[in-house]
């Protein structure tokens, strides 16, 4: 097992949940991540490749609730010789950003596990299609 923190992923209700839909089964948790430790997620494979794009595939929100700009690094998988980290990535105050795993060639590992590291004040929450 990694030794990073894994963030559990959430499951998005819809487009036709049983009603009435209840109190609460539309929210989402989102989780301080591990500034120490790196984090990761077991990523859910994507639905369908089609020619307009990939449909499915996990969506992690990373929210910034401070006063100040923190950042979130996404770490690639070597994929045909390249290596495609996104390093420091800025996420302004207040500000919620998002990333879609859609193909997850050069993003999840053999274990589909994904990993990301932060700054201590952010929190994430990871969305499953």
């Amino acid at each position: 097992m990694p030794t990073q923190t894994l963030v559990a992923t959430q499951p998005v209700v819809g487009p036709y949940p049983a009603l009435p839909v209840g109190a609460g089964s539309l929210d989402i948790t989102f989780t301080a991540v591990d500034a120490v430790n790196g984090n990761y997620f077991v990523a859910s494979t994507p639905l369908s490749i089609r020619p307009e794009g990939t449909i499915g595939g996990d969506i992690l929100l990373v929210n910034n609730p401070t006063g100040g700009a923190l950042s979130i690094s996404f770490t690639s998988q070597p994929l045909n010789g390249r290596s495609g980290d996104i390093s420091t990535y800025s996420v302004g105050a207040g500000v919620t950003s998002a990333f879609k795993y859609s193909q997850l060639a050069g993003w999840a590992d053999g274990s589909s596990f994904v990993y990301f590291a932060a700054q201590a004040g952010l929190t994430v929450a990871v969305l499953a299609r």
